[in-house]
């Protein structure tokens, strides 16, 4: 549970790179932007939600962390 901040910030880091690969996947774009509206589109576009909902748990999880860390060396 006790990390550094080095180590959160590392892990903020990955969080906000599951997210904007969710955002920007290329494969779901090019469905949409080719017009194709299928099931396949759909499957595309579940799996970039799940990184997305993947990274902002990570950088989420990651501020907590911080700032529990804060509140521990003002408090401990």
């Amino acid at each position: 549970m006790y990390q550094t901040k080095k180590q959160i910030y590392s892990l903020m880091k990955v969080g906000g790179m599951f997210a904007f690969v969710g955002i920007f996947c290329p494969f779901f774009w090019m469905r949409i932007l080719a017009g194709d509206y299928g099931s396949e589109t759909v499957v595309y576009g579940l799996h970039s939600a799940a990184f997305i909902g993947i990274g902002f748990v990570l950088i989420g999880k990651s501020w907590y962390d911080l700032k529990h860390i804060d509140e521990c060396t003002l408090n401990c």
